[in-house]
């Protein structure tokens, strides 16, 4: 018995660290994996394609109360921001559980099944809801992992709308670094 707990022990260890590394999620200032923002997620468009100018990118499961609260606002606030930013909703849920879910609240914003749970974990979204906002350059530009109040979260993402659809072709990403882009 104490040779089995002698060699099961560090086996288990190895491996709860080993999840505690890949948990880690993405944070402002953090590149989206090229592969991740390459992946084709509703029809044939990427998530680079949803990054443009911005995106709103929403980890949620159905069945979450939070998320409920979380989606309700979000379709507010995709209504006073029109088209200035794109929204997308992801879900590891049940894809008919989680339509049903979105089809209730009245909300209209894409939605993709992460089936295999790859952008979950490429996010860091272990927990729901989880929101990140994404620049044009797959940069994340700030996240969350909680539900906010509406007017917290319109704040957020008014002043997000600012950063990523600037007057100019300047354009600022998260670490202050000045682009110019042709118009």
């Amino acid at each position: 018995m104490k040779l089995f707990a002698i060699i099961l022990l560090p086996a288990l260890l190895l491996v709860l660290l080993q999840q505690v590394s890949i948990q880690q999620p993405l944070r402002a200032g953090d590149a989206v994996p090229e592969q991740i923002l390459n992946m084709t997620l509703a029809g044939n468009h990427t998530l680079r394609d949803f990054c443009s100018p911005g995106a709103v990118v929403i980890f949620f499961g159905a069945g979450c109360w939070r998320c409920t609260g979380e989606l309700t606002n979000m379709k507010e606030l995709q209504r006073a921001l029109g088209t200035r930013i794109q929204f997308l909703l992801i879900t590891s849920s049940n894809r008919l559980v989680a339509q049903s879910m979105i089809d209730s609240l009245g909300v209209g914003i894409p939605v993709v099944t992460d089936e295999d749970g790859s952008l979950r974990r490429a996010f860091g979204a272990y927990t729901v809801p989880a929101v990140f906002l994404v620049d044009r350059t797959g940069t994340v530009w700030q996240t969350s992992f909680s539900e906010r109040p509406l007017e917290v979260r319109r704040r957020q993402l008014e002043e997000f709308v600012r950063f990523v659809t600037p007057a100019s072709s300047t354009y600022h990403d998260p670490q202050g670094i000045r682009h110019d882009f042709a118009q």
